[in-house]
């Protein structure tokens, strides 16, 4: 059975704990999802530096590079489709 559903619940209820989306994004990586568990690290890591730096605007454009290659429902439930996260 997949611990994913479960994940995505957990997010869901508490979508500010960046430390559950980083163990969420280890169980990506684990379960052969390279592109969205980059992804998920990439917005998580993005909400914690200035926009004014230049690693803000790098992983900006990473994330927008990642983003096409994931499902829509995926992004709009865990937020990175702009709606919650990742929106700069």
């Amino acid at each position: 059975m997949s611990d994913e559903p479960h994940l995505l619940r957990a997010i869901a209820e508490t979508p500010d704990d960046a430390a559950l989306r980083l163990v969420y994004a280890d169980w990506l990586e684990d379960n052969g999802e390279p592109g969205r568990s980059e992804l998920v690290r990439v917005c998580e890591r993005i909400r914690g530096v200035s926009v004014f730096s230049d690693e803000y605007w790098l992983l900006k454009a990473r994330r927008d590079e990642l983003r096409p290659g994931c499902p829509a429902e995926w992004l709009a439930a865990t937020g990175y489709d702009g709606s919650r996260f990742g929106s700069g």
